[in-house]
């Protein structure tokens, strides 16, 4: 783990286990910056939301949960598969039903139930330590079931809240839309000489540096009532996972912070952590105007890739403030501490005084973007 060789296959076994322990070890955040990074999200009334949130779980919910899950997937821990609840679905639906009710209403949720088993996929960027590893976890289908039905239910304050500029987990909405908007950006900055940086911000294992403090507290900025992320806590408090290589089993380990990758609720818990700090950005950056009335937005995200329309140079002062505050309240971190930047309209570019890691391209969303050969 620290530039050295491990050979044979406990020692191997044993670093992923430590490096897992320390990734999901206790974050410390600023709660300084936690209070600033609230306070650009409207406070919601806690029971705005109530009557979808906190009704007991129906069959209808239960049902569809099962029916949208990923078929032929390697289950938890208990060895229960998706499979086996669907071929015994007559028989078991009203015990299933009141076993999620129980888990759901009544917090009655076993650690067995949330302990997952992490399989560490490789990147295949070249990195041989343990960074250069996925961790997924696969969960319990009953923790999974729960977490579903609880994702449908926060899809609501999605709706409400995440706007235009965000495009990742928010229903309805396609990241060929995000490609669209910063397209459409590069190409008036061109025909108008307009000055644009298109800046690419990328985190480090975003689902891995979620704060649970400050997950909980940003819930209640939206409106979501305590009594919901009470059962959400419960989801997430004392769970443990074990590491699995070759066969071999280490653990347990502590999840003390992050939404698992594998959980449904992974990805809108992560969207609505990550919302303020696209908010501030597109509080206080003024993007770029087509034409007379409209505006481009000046940040759009998917997942961990933001990309920020730079316009002026005292835009750069921004980001980084923004995003140093967003660091220091959920543990995330930056790919790099010099993002790429690339400079739209030839010379134009340098009345922004870049002084940041340029490139001739950029890949987002699965597609480059770069301008016109005559301005290379």
């Amino acid at each position: 783990m620290q530039g050295n060789d491990v050979s044979g296959h406990r020692n191997v076994l044993n670093t992923f286990a430590t490096h897992l322990c320390q990734k999901y070890e206790h974050i410390v955040i600023d709660q300084t910056c936690v209070t600033r990074l609230q306070r650009v999200i409207p406070l919601t009334c806690p029971t705005k939301y109530a009557e979808v949130l906190e009704q007991p779980l129906t069959i209808e919910e239960l049902s569809s949960a099962l029916r949208s899950g990923a078929k032929h997937k390697t289950p938890g821990i208990d060895g229960f598969s998706l499979e086996f609840y669907i071929a015994n679905w007559d028989n078991i639906k009203q015990d299933l039903l009141e076993l999620m009710n129980q888990m759901f209403l009544h917090k009655k949720i076993t650690p067995q139930q949330k302990h997952g088993l992490i399989v560490c996929l490789s990147k295949f960027n070249g990195d041989r330590t343990p960074n250069g590893y996925r961790p997924i976890s696969l969960l319990t289908t009953e923790y999974k079931l729960l977490a579903r039905m609880m994702a449908r239910r926060l899809r609501h304050i999605l709706k409400d809240h995440l706007h235009t500029r965000q495009f990742f987990g928010v229903p309805g909405r396609s990241i060929l839309e995000a490609a669209s908007l910063v397209r459409d950006a590069i190409a008036y900055s061109e025909t108008s000489g307009s000055p644009l940086c298109v800046l690419t911000l990328e985190f480090q294992h975003v689902f891995d540096r979620i704060s649970h403090h400050h997950l909980y507290q940003i819930l209640h900025r939206y409106g979501i009532s305590e009594w919901f992320i009470e059962r959400l806590h419960a989801l997430y408090e004392n769970a443990t996972a074990s590491v699995q290589i070759n066969g071999t089993l280490a653990g347990p380990i502590p999840i003390q912070n992050a939404v698992r990758q594998g959980c449904p609720l992974g990805m809108i818990l992560y969207v609505l952590c990550l919302h303020p700090l696209l908010r501030t950005l597109e509080d206080n950056l003024p993007g770029i105007r087509l034409g007379r009335s409209t505006r481009s937005p000046p940040v759009v995200a998917t997942a961990d890739d933001v990309t920020v329309l730079v316009t002026q140079p005292g835009d750069f002062a921004i980001i980084h403030e923004a995003v140093r505050c967003y660091e220091k309240v959920t543990g995330a971190k930056l790919n790099s501490k010099k993002p790429k930047a690339l400079p739209i309209g030839g010379g134009r570019s340098q009345q922004l005084n870049l002084e940041l890691s340029l490139t001739t391209k950029l890949r987002s969303w699965g597609s480059n973007m770069e301008p016109p050969l005559q301005n290379r």
